[in-house]
Order: C-alpha cells, then sequence, then structure tokens
C-alpha cells in the first residue's frame, strides 16, 4: 500500500505544541509553488511513466517494510536529550522557508540577513551512502535515516545508524552552488528536507546566470531589472507551467481512454469539449448518470442561477465525501496528531493558520507545511512507484501513537488522485476543474498566493467560485472570514479542446484573447479597495502587468505545444 506503514519503535517527539487547521488547508503555503513545489520536478512529468516502467523494485521497502529497531530506540532517547552541538538547536535558527526562501529586505542600519539553515548530514559506514537533511529538527532527521537505511534494497542486516556519527553544518541558502548539489542529493533519494523551495529552478536563476561574465555596469543594470528570486513573476510563470502540465494530463488520459476502446473493439469517440474520456466514466459509475445529466451544460443552463447553484453545492458535498482531506493518518494504525484530544487541546492555544499574517508571498514551498514538533518529518523524492503516479514529492509522517512512518506522495495525475483518494486542495482542486471541463463547462484554476486553491465554473454570465475542500458554492469572502489578507489571487484558464459553449449558444475554438488565460482576481476575494491590496503587494503595478502580459503570451504557446499532442 502507498501510505506504507512501517513499525518502528523509535521515541516519537511529542509536540509542546501544534497548529491549528482548517479543514482544507494546513499552512499558508498551499498555493506557493512548491505544489509548486510539486512544480519543481513536475518538468520531466511527461517523461516519468516511461523511466518508471524501467524500475520493478524502487518502492520495495516503503511498503514492505516492518522492522523493529528495538534497542536503538533508548539510545536515541539518550542523545537526544544529552548530546550537544557547538550551533545552536535548528529550530533556534531562522530557516529560509521563514523568509521567504529570499534575503529580506536591509535598513540602512543593518546588512541584508542571509538565508541559513543546519543540514545535518549522516554516512552510513556499512554502505558508505550519505544522507542529509534540511530544516528539521535533528531527532526527526535520525529519524528518518533509520527509517532510510531499514528499507533500503542494499541494507541486507538493517543495522540501524550510530547517533554519534551525525555531522552538523550552518548553510546559506543564497548560495546557488549549493542549491544545486541539494538538487542531486533530491534526486539520488538522499535528502530529506522540510522545505522545497531551495530546490526550485527558477527563471529568475537563469537571468542570473546569464549576468556571469558580463561587465560591472552592466551586471548592475540587469540585477535592478531583473525580479527577485521566487517574486510574483517567478511564481507566475511556474503557475503557468503547471497549468500547462494540468492539461497535458487531460490529454495522456484521453490517449489512455482511446488506446483501451480500440482494445476491447470499440470505435473512437472524440473528445468534444471534455466530454467522454476517463473522468466521465469514472463519475457516471459513482456518481450516478441521472446526477450527472444535471451537471451538464446543456441542462445547467435553461435553470435559473438558484438551481443551478444547488446542483453545484450537491456535487461539491459528494466530492468532499469522496475525496477526505489528508493531514498526517497513520498508514499502520490509523492515528493522528490532528484528532488527539491532548494536542487538540495545545492547538487551541495557538494562532489560526488560516490567518496568513506573516507569511511571504515569495514563499514557494507548499502550503502543507506542518509543525516541526509534529508528526511530518519532511520532504522525499519520489520513489518509482509514485512517480508513475506524477508525484514530483513525497512527505513522510512518523505516527506520535505506534511510532510507524507513512508515505504521502503528491500525486498530479488526477487518475491516481481519484485511485488513492488521499490529498489537499492541491490535488482536489485540479480534480474538481477537470472533472468541470469533461463536463463540457468553461473553468478555472484559481491560486491564492497565500495559501490555498480552488475552481470556478462560469455561471450566468460570471465566474462563480467553487471550493471542493469546503463543498462551497459562490462563497469568495469565505477566505476573508478566515481572517486572511489577501494579496495575489490568479485565475488560469485553458480553452477547452473542442471548444467552450456559452449561455447563449455560442461556441469558441481556441484562445481568442490572451488575457482569458491569467487573470488577477483578488478584488473578487476580498472586501478590501484596490489601494489596500496595492500596499501588500512587493511589485509595482507596472510590474505585475508587464509580468502578467508576458506570461500570458508564453502560456498561450504552452498550451498550444501540449494541445498539439492530442492531435497526433
Amino acid at each position: 500500500m502507498l501510505s506504507g506503514g512501517y513499525s518502528a519503535s523509535i521515541p516519537v517527539h511529542q509536540s509542546n505544541r501544534t497548529k491549528r487547521v482548517s479543514s482544507s488547508c494546513t499552512t499558508a503555503r498551499h498555493a506557493s509553488p512548491s505544489d509548486d513545489a510539486d512544480h519543481i520536478m513536475n518538468s520531466e512529468a511527461a517523461t516519468v511513466q516511461d523511466d518508471a516502467k524501467n524500475s520493478k523494485n524502487g518502492d520495495k521497502g516503503a511498503e514492505s517494510a516492518h522492522l523493529q529497531l528495538g534497542s536503538m530506540s533508548k539510545k536515541l532517547e539518550i542523545h537526544v536529550n544529552n548530546v550537544v552541538d557547538n550551533v545552536n538547536d535548528v529550530n533556534a535558527i531562522p530557516h529560509a522557508e521563514e523568509m521567504g526562501g529570499a534575503p529580506e529586505e536591509s535598513t540602512d542600519q543593518a546588512p541584508k540577513k542571509k538565508p541559513i539553515v543546519l543540514l545535518y548530514s549522516y554516512t552510513d559506514p556499512a554502505t558508505n551512502r550519505t544522507l542529509k537533511g534540511l530544516g528539521m529538527s535533528k531527532n526527526k532527521f535520525f529519524a528518518w535515516v533509520n527509517y532510510t537505511l531499514s528499507t533500503s534494497d542494499t541494507s541486507d542486516d538493517k543495522t540501524f545508524a550510530n547517533f554519534e556519527l551525525l555531522d552538523t553544518e550552518v548553510i546559506q541558502l543564497s548560495d546557488e552552488g549549493l542549491r544545486s548539489e541539494l538538487r542531486t542529493l533530491w534526486k539520488e533519494r538522499n535528502l530529506l528536507t522540510k522545505q522545497t523551495e531551495v530546490l526550485a529552478v527558477y527563471k529568475s536563476d537563469n537571468q542570473e546566470d546569464k549576468r556571469k561574465g558580463a561587465t560591472v555596469d552592466d551586471t548592475q543594470k540587469d540585477a535592478d531589472e531583473t525580479p527577485k528570486r521566487g517574486g510574483f513573476s517567478d511564481l507566475l510563470v511556474m503557475y503557468a507551467e503547471r497549468l500547462a502540465e494540468i492539461i497535458e494530463d487531460e490529454i495522456d488520459d484521453h490517449i489512455e481512454f482511446e488506446k483501451d476502446i480500440h482494445k476491447n473493439g470499440a470505435l473512437s469517440s472524440p473528445p468534444a469539449k471534455g466530454g467522454k474520456g476517463i473522468l466521465m466514466d469514472w463519475l457516471a459509475q459513482n456518481y450516478g448518470m441521472s446526477k450527472l445529466d444535471q451537471l451538464s451544460p446543456e441542462h445547467m443552463f435553461v435553470r435559473p442561477e438558484e438551481e443551478q447553484f444547488e446542483v453545484l453545492q450537491q456535487f461539491l458535498e459528494w466530492f468532499r465525501s469522496q475525496f477526505p482531506y489528508y493531514y498526517d493518518k497513520c498508514g499502520t494504525c490509523g492515528a493522528s496528531a490532528k484528532d488527539d484530544p491532548l494536542l487538540d487541546s495545545v492547538a487551541e492555544e495557538e494562532d489560526d493558520t488560516n490567518n496568513d499574517e506573516g507569511c511571504n508571498q515569495t514563499q514557494s514551498d507548499d502550503t502543507d507545511d506542518v509543525d516541526d514538533d509534529g508528526t511530518f518529518l519532511g520532504y522525499v523524492f519520489p520513489n518509482e512507484k509514485e512517480r508513475r503516479g506524477k508525484a514530483s514529492r513525497t512527505e513522510i509522517y512518523q505516527c506520535h501513537k505506534c511510532g510507524a512512518f507513512t508515505r504521502f506522495p503528491r500525486f498530479n495525475s488526477a487518475t491516481w488522485v481519484i485511485d488513492h483518494k488521499r490529498g489537499r486542495c492541491g490535488e482536489y482542486s485540479i480534480l474538481c476543474y477537470r472533472f468541470l471541463r469533461a463536463l463540457g463547462h468553461e473553468a478555472r484554476w484559481v491560486v491564492d498566493w497565500a495559501d490555498h486553491v480552488w475552481a470556478e465554473v462560469r455561471i450566468g454570465g460570471r465566474w462563480v467560485h467553487l471550493d471542493p475542500c469546503e463543498a462551497a458554492v459562490d462563497r469568495p469572502l469565505l477566505y476573508q472570514e478566515w481572517g486572511k489578507r489577501q494579496t495575489y489571487i490568479l485565475a488560469f484558464c485553458a480553452p477547452l479542446s473542442g471548444g467552450t459553449r456559452f449561455e447563449d449558444g455560442r461556441e469558441e475554438t481556441g484562445v481568442s484573447d490572451n488575457t482569458m488565460l491569467i487573470e488577477d482576481v483578488t478584488s473578487c476575494y476580498t472586501s478590501d479597495e484596490q489601494e489596500q491590496i496595492w500596499k501588500r503587494r512587493d511589485e509595482s503595478s507596472e510590474e505585475v502587468l508587464s509580468s502578467l502580459s508576458r506570461v500570458r503570451n508564453d502560456l498561450k504557446i504552452l498550451l498550444e505545444n501540449v494541445t498539439s499532442k492530442g492531435r497526433t
């Protein structure tokens, strides 16, 4: 099973504070790219399936291991309590994650702060394999080291790590050379990281490379004109590429659907307006044909708006019942720190994580970040089986009750999300968006820079908010009610492969206006005046409009290239 229940007697670090979470997001970074970090390796999604087919044993240890670490348990407790490093504990050092992955702004009195963090390192004497951990506590890294060595194909005797061999160093995440080394460790599955922003390759990174070797004057000029790393322009490019990957996954699903039809000797049917296909077949079997017919544009558009909303509400409530929000449920005993009465009572004393105060919009880590004192250990590069589901990263949890390890791969394949029914707003917003397109609706995928993602559907000539995690229809101020102060909310749209049918009967094929591809919809989701929104932004209106214009053009080309794949 993908949950990878792995029993261990490693002592579990009990939290003295646990964040309170909403029913849709665990932190204010689920819209920053990592699911956007999701994007770090997503550019390879097209080759994932072919590469994965060549591997037969990629996930052997994670799924089958059920080992007891026995005597190591007490030893680890002793070392965790008594070992003192020459540097401060990781929790006392500001992480790049907390700084938004970029140096803080300087003042006239103080120099710029560098994003620094502790990097742990352990080299296994038996295999000479070096594992590293970035941004988590020491005991969590050590627990992952033992989990990794225990489930490794090269570890025959299943001996476990010696805590005394653990090395620690303070690193600066602004060093591109170091970031490159970390990316290599990541792909080799030798890195556990609490933050994936450091692994991202942004467009501004390429501009940085171009400045090398230039004259001093040219370098200064370019530096003044280049957007900061992980800023609005970088994230906009990343989300636009993500939309193209969503559409590519849609086309891949249709190709597989066509192959199945031919294999069974049936005639192929064209994907008119995103219609017949894997998702429609699944909906027909699980939601029911009669209810599905009510969701079709042909039946929706003839109803009053209120009745259309009732149909959508019924669908979203069913959706939420089918696809529960994953927090940290143990794959072995089923326990979750979120449901622990003791931890929950502590959580009530903490700030509501729906409040994005203090969150930096340039943060490119996943919004699913979990407190370091909880069950979350960190992110690792997915194993081969997980890669077949187009996962770009996998979260590792250690149960606070039984000590077992659970893997949570962040699948980007809609069919894999359906099969495994584990996800958060990243997976479920995309799946909802794909369902709407499969039904033939004009839909958009909406990204809140601060912390969340959802979908929109066009009803009665306007875009209507649909949040599958909250089963919310047309409640655009929901997130403001959570206490959020919106900075950037962008809606991304791709034309349907067979064209779009509007309520007045018109049909449109392709992209007639680039502005429809990406739209700044922040003001639609807050009662704040536009002036207040701009005050919260780091970029000028000229920078934002320029980036939007450029990336819209790039997205149009990306979508044309992707859709051409479905026509060949």
